[in-house]
């Protein structure tokens, strides 16, 4: 018996593919449009920035600084400048405005005086926290977050080439001992200097300019082991150091540039003021003819015994009714642009002292010795008890 095989055919049914290509090509449409508008957004910011004008054109950052830092903080602006920063679609531009504190302290506090300082700042550089301390005492509403150290400067002190041969020939003085020294009508005697009379320290008004002010804690901070509060300075020790100072530096020139150049123009160091409590960066400026004095002999900076008082040249972000928000931003955002490396170089090359970057610039009388010990800061209230204390010894207290 044959047997009949029957072929039986399969039918294959496919999935349409249309769909799916249609699908494909709507999806990559819809990617290269939103990568085009993104491309295209970030070009046109990019444009924008370059052209100077921005989607909400050009916002200024101005900043109250003191003359010590102003010069190596319009060169880090420039620098910053020229990564076309952008606050919310405003070109930012920084304007550096040299101010001594005391001078911004006052206008911050009392009014500020734009015919004669210029438009009113969004953050303020001053030379030591002693300032922003007193501004967040006398106006709280005016900070707008909290003070950040950019740089640091010791105090030295500043003496003639000749006054430093005879001060290192014996053991250079400590702060503790600047009161008696400074009183004392044959201070140089001790130096093997009889002839030259006495060792007169000029102090000019410590509550106007901080290396004065940290001198004083730093004399008062050594001679009482080190530390220093309210105690410390209520005490009849603090009293008679506070005296002696204040009675050998009678008649001391009205700020550190000008006793800079009086102690410069001695020509023997018996003769008028011998030496003067300065901040390093300013020694700098001096010693190299930035400090718009004119040319001077160069002086010798000294690092003294005991903690060694700084500056800390604090960044404060203003809270003020005349900033607008791109300008507070910028405010901030330049805060952090100062610790990047080329900023710090920048303030290195000028004189500063900053972290992560050792390196010095080149001057006369300057070795810039290292801080192994340095004078933590006293608090707001001990700062204002040492100046009532000087008040009362400068007016026969």
């Amino acid at each position: 018996m044959g047997r009949h095989r029957t072929l039986r055919t399969r039918v294959r049914r496919g999935i349409a593919r249309w769909p799916i290509v249609v699908t494909g090509l709507v999806a990559v449409l819809l990617l290269g449009w939103f990568g085009w508008t993104w491309l295209g957004g970030q070009l046109d910011r990019r444009a924008s920035a370059e052209a100077g004008t921005c989607a909400e054109g050009q916002a200024t950052l101005r900043i109250a600084v003191t003359p010590s830092a102003a010069d190596a903080i319009r060169d880090v602006a420039q620098e910053w400048s020229g990564q076309r920063p952008i606050v919310y679609d405003h070109c930012i531009r920084v304007e550096v405005q040299p101010i001594d504190a005391r001078t911004a302290l006052d206008a911050l506090t009392q009014g500020w005086d734009e015919g004669r300082l210029g438009s009113r700042p969004q953050a303020w550089l001053p030379d030591s926290t002693l300032w922003t301390n007193q501004l967040a005492q006398r106006s709280p509403a005016a900070v707008g977050s909290s003070a950040r150290s950019v740089a640091t400067s010791p105090v030295l002190l500043a003496v003639s080439e000749q006054a430093a041969g005879a001060l290192r020939t014996a053991t250079p003085p400590r702060w503790a001992e600047l009161p008696a020294l400074s009183s004392a009508p044959d201070g140089w005697a001790r130096y093997g200097q009889p002839g030259w009379g006495a060792l007169r320290v000029a102090l000019p008004a410590p509550p106007a300019n901080p290396a004065s002010a940290l001198a004083v804690q730093a004399v008062l901070a050594d001679a009482n082991g080190g530390q220093l509060g309210p105690d410390t300075v209520a005490g009849q020790q603090a009293g008679t150091a506070i005296s002696q100072l204040a009675s050998g530096a009678a008649g001391s020139p009205g700020t550190v540039t000008e006793a800079l150049g009086a102690v410069a123009g001695n020509q023997l160091p018996g003769t008028g003021f011998s030496a003067v409590p300065a901040l390093e960066v300013d020694l700098y400026r001096h010693n190299t003819g930035k400090d718009g004095a004119g040319a001077g002999a160069p002086l010798t900076g000294l690092a003294l015994g005991g903690a060694t008082p700084v500056a800390d040249f604090p960044y404060l972000p203003l809270s003020a009714q005349w900033a607008n928000e791109a300008q507070a931003r910028a405010a901030q955002k330049f805060r952090e642009f100062l610790d990047e490396p080329a900023a710090r170089r920048i303030l290195a090359a000028a004189g500063l002292r900053v972290s992560g970057d050792a390196a010095h610039p080149t001057a006369p009388g300057l070795d810039w010795p290292a801080q192994d010990q340095p004078l933590p800061p006293v608090d707001a209230a001990t700062a204002e008890q040492i100046t009532g204390a000087w008040a009362g010894a400068t007016q026969g207290g």
